[in-house]
């Protein structure tokens, strides 16, 4: 493997990633209300060797957790070593898990999924780690021309509304731009995580899926994809946020 070829795809994917971080949100719901399930975020990039999508080598999947207005993310790092062979391995491996007080704007990380659980740090949304993942209280993206509306797709039975977006946003000094194809859902209402809603489409279908255009082209480069898995939580994930909102409510901020 080209390690130096690799790094330079790490760098080059890390920077769309931030970008797209930008362009996530979140929603609290009514008090009474009880949401709960579980959702995963899933990047696929363009093989050039193949010409297939595949899953990105420098970001696995992030898995979400959600009750009332509140969310446990669970939080990757990738490790790229290189053997005396040059043999480059890359793994990937669970760092923390992030507790998200959306009423409160406060982030907990925790050593790990369970009730039993250490607390590693505590800290507010103006810390950089907060939006590691997903931005959950602000979008840095700006939608800089009128959305296109195409034709609907049907994917796995599912019906999904596709819009054409272009958008730009301050890459250090500059200001970068893109094309993409956005993909929108009705059959979920309100989910607490969404990517940015475009604001000249009316309808309030949260956005799942945004497939990034290379340059002067309809060819995709990078898709990323909101997928719900669950609507329901087991008994030890719900003890999990019973413990940690209990734990929010006696640490001193």
């Amino acid at each position: 493997m080209d390690f130096k070829k690799l790094k330079n795809n790490l760098l080059l994917s890390a920077g769309i990633f931030f970008s797209l971080l930008m362009s996530c949100t979140s929603s609290i719901i009514k008090r009474g209300e009880n949401r709960m399930g579980s959702c995963l975020t899933t990047v696929k990039e363009l093989d050039t060797t193949t010409g297939k999508y595949v899953e990105s080598e420098i970001f696995l999947g992030t898995k979400f957790w959600y009750f009332d207005s509140t969310v446990v993310q669970e939080v990757k790092r990738t490790s790229i070593n290189t053997d005396t062979n040059s043999q480059t391995k890359i793994s990937h491996y669970v760092h923390h898990y992030k507790y998200v007080d959306l009423r409160n704007e406060m982030f907990y990380n925790y050593s790990s999924f369970s009730d039993t659980a250490r607390l590693l740090r505590k800290y507010q949304k103006t810390d950089p780690e907060a939006v590691e993942g997903w931005n959950y209280f602000g979008s840095g993206i700006q939608f800089t021309k009128p959305s296109q509306t195409l034709g609907d797709t049907l994917m796995d039975g599912i019906i999904y509304n596709r819009f054409r977006t272009h958008c730009s946003w301050k890459n250090n000094d500059s200001l970068a731009e893109r094309d993409a194809i956005e993909y929108s859902v009705c059959y979920k209402a309100n989910p607490i995580l969404q990517f940015q809603k475009i604001p000249d489409v009316e309808n309030n279908c949260p956005i799942v899926r945004i497939d990034w255009l290379k340059p002067g082209s309809d060819l995709i480069s990078i898709s990323f994809e909101l997928k719900f898995i669950s609507d329901t939580l087991t008994d030890e994930q719900l003890k999990v946020f019973a413990t940690w909102k209990k734990n929010a409510k006696e640490i001193v901020r």
